[in-house]
């Protein structure tokens, strides 16, 4: 006669209980581990941030200040005026100013003389100011483009940019042309998208 099988046996409860304090264990270690690194890595970001915020908490030195420079010409008549920056965080820009281009265009831009100076090679950074309303700029020396095009966006508010190094170029003793372009915009700036703004610009030793 064959036997009916035997039933199986459960486990004891206190087993299964043990068993799922063990796997929720495990799942609350898992989001710690996850929570720290996203916080990690959200700390080193905003660490980031800051450090480069704090580079230009003060005015630079040594600069020929925007309004100094004599304007030769612009592509059009829009403003190009001296604006003042100590409503945007006093000190980080020189003699709290800036030569703003306001109701310009894609395209505009302004022709700005070189001081008098020794000629020969020399290293040439220009100082800007970055926005929401901004947009992006190239810089020429003479007709011929020098460093890269710089995006003048900014979702911090109104900043200053530092130093630009724009690299060893040829100076006359008299002259020299700047031309600083509005070529294009942002994809995230606010209308009207190509305003620039210029704190200087810095001559030193190549």
């Amino acid at each position: 006669m064959t036997k009916p099988p035997e039933p199986e046996l459960a486990p004891p409860s206190g087993a299964v209980e043990r068993w799922l304090d063990a796997i929720e264990a495990v799942l609350w270690i898992g989001l710690l581990v996850l929570g720290s690194v996203v916080a990690l890595a959200v700390l080193r970001e905003t660490t980031g941030e800051a450090e480069i915020a704090s580079e230009n908490l003060v005015a630079p030195t040594g600069l020929i200040e925007a309004e100094q420079l004599k304007l030769l010409g612009q592509s059009r008549a829009f403003s190009f005026w001296l604006q003042p920056t100590s409503s945007f965080g006093g000190g980080r820009w020189s003699q709290d100013g800036q030569m703003l281009g306001f109701g310009t265009q894609q395209g505009d831009w302004v022709d700005l003389e070189l001081p008098e100076r020794e000629p020969g090679k020399a290293r040439l950074e220009i100082f800007l100011t970055r926005a929401a309303d901004y947009g992006i700029v190239t810089v020429s020396l003479n007709g011929t483009p020098v460093g890269a095009p710089i995006d003048l966006f900014s979702d911090q508010g109104v900043v200053p940019t530092g130093a630009i190094d724009l690299g060893v170029v040829d100076l006359h003793r008299q002259g020299d042309v700047l031309r600083i372009a509005v070529v294009d915009k942002n994809a995230k700036s606010a209308p009207p998208h190509f305003q620039f703004g210029v704190d200087g610009i810095r001559i030193s030793s190549p």
